[in-house]
């Protein structure tokens, strides 16, 4: 009967476009503004790029070291946007007037491996709600972007890779 199920539950789970895999996260601090941002839509990718400028400027002169990619973790959706940008580093940072360590807290998340364009991903985060009801969990926290492939040396968007990482928990 369990053997059953588990197929009938297999057989059944949504038709992805996109490789997703559920794994545990590490904690790990980043370098990030002390203030949310704020942008329209059309607005996200100019004020990414300012922040993460910001952010590099003081990682150089800081000599921090850079542990990771730089991430955006989105809070609000829609006309507006609220996000908060960061790049993962070692070091904890002396006083600075704009900037912060932050701490990303280890945990179950459902991650996306997605390749394309920023503006196409909202079919991916819709593919993600959909497999984690599928399998009785629930979102534990803001979903958050890992920048692998640089916009910037990459020209054709269909070979920039993006991790999407959703915090999860299962429901009781």
């Amino acid at each position: 009967t369990g053997l059953k199920r588990l197929k009938e539950r297999w057989e059944s789970a949504p038709a992805l476009s996109t490789d997703m895999e559920i794994m545990m996260n590490s904690s790990f601090g980043y370098l990030g503004p002390k203030d949310t941002l704020v942008a329209p839509l059309d607005k996200v990718s100019d004020q990414l790029a300012a922040s993460f400028e910001e952010i590099m400027a003081c990682i150089t002169r800081e000599k921090l070291e850079i542990q990771g990619s730089p991430l955006a973790m989105y809070i609000e959706a829609g006309e507006t946007f609220k996000f908060i940008t960061g790049i993962p580093v070692s070091e904890q940072l002396a006083e600075d007037e704009t900037l912060v360590i932050r701490n990303m807290a280890d945990g179950l998340e459902l991650r996306a491996s997605y390749y394309g364009a920023y503006e196409a991903m909202e079919p991916t985060y819709n593919e993600m709600l959909e497999l984690i009801g599928h399998y009785n969990m629930e979102s534990a926290g803001n979903p958050w972007e890992e920048y692998i492939t640089d916009p910037a040396t990459e020209a054709n968007p269909e070979n920039c890779l993006t991790y999407i990482h959703w915090p999860i928990q299962y429901k009781d």
